[in-house]
């Protein structure tokens, strides 16, 4: 039994399982509540987990967090991104954030396949990698960067072009746990975008992202906590503390979005 008392179990499993048998999950999953709004290529990462239960998918973003530090070869970054209540929050709602949030830490073309299926995580660390194929004036590797996005996105526009007015309308779901700043950030988004253009730093232009999104939860801002520790580990667990700060506030009912 995969139903269960998270995104998984009530909504994405059924997404999952939707396109596998051929249905339209942007038209007929009304009564799961939620639209859906991703992407439609969110699908493919997707796809071999059909059978997951609610219960084990809440391991996922673990087993990323694991992969991620180990690449990086620090695991000093485990204990500070894992003990965030972003992190926490988005194991309990086994969320497909850890896509995007793979897709970030790979890069290329794939990485940018990948982190398009959640772009308000940290689509933006795009322009570190655009920055560094500019200044080696790589025009071969920066058309390749576009190519799977190009491809596979197009073709799976075509089948189902109502993903974009429904990603428009995402703004309107659980509005009163909308974290994102929108748009009062939107300059020093612009700025943070200038800085991963330069410094080649994805950390900028997850940042980036995250002012400039106009609609995201607490678990979307698990993969900046990781980004930040990496650079430097004392930011790290200050947006840690930041964290559990925004959950006590929210918890007390002294603001009313953040859980």
């Amino acid at each position: 039994m995969t139903e269960g008392f998270n995104d998984w179990g009530r909504f994405f499993v059924h997404v999952v399982r939707a396109m596998w048998t051929g249905v339209n999950p942007y038209t007929e999953l009304g009564h799961l509540g939620n639209p859906f709004v991703n992407p439609p290529w969110l699908w493919l990462p997707l796809a071999p987990l059909f059978w997951v239960p609610w219960w084990l998918a809440m391991g996922i973003p673990a087993l990323v967090l694991l992969w991620v530090a180990y690449r990086d070869r620090n695991i000093w970054l485990i204990p500070i991104v894992g003990s965030s209540w972003s992190f926490i929050s988005l194991s309990a709602y086994a969320g497909p954030d850890w896509v995007a949030w793979i897709g970030i830490a790979i890069g290329g073309p794939v990485g940018l396949l990948l982190s398009s299926t959640k772009p308000q995580i940290g689509i933006f660390s795009l322009f570190a990698e655009l920055g560094d194929l500019w200044r080696a004036r790589d025009w071969k590797n920066t058309v390749k960067l576009f190519m799977p996005v190009a491809i596979i996105g197009g073709a799976m526009t075509l089948l189902y072009p109502i993903w974009i007015p429904q990603m428009f309308s995402q703004t309107e779901i659980a509005a009163d746990r909308n974290l994102a700043p929108f748009p009062f950030l939107v300059p020093l988004g612009i700025y943070f975008i200038w800085r991963a253009w330069r410094t080649g730093e994805k950390m900028w232009g997850v940042a980036a992202t995250l002012c400039i999104a106009p609609y995201y939860l607490m678990f979307s801002t698990a993969p900046l906590i990781y980004f930040v520790a990496r650079k430097n580990w004392k930011w790290g667990v200050a947006l840690n503390a930041a964290s559990w700060v925004v959950f006590i506030l929210a918890f007390n009912g002294i603001i009313d979005r953040g859980i």
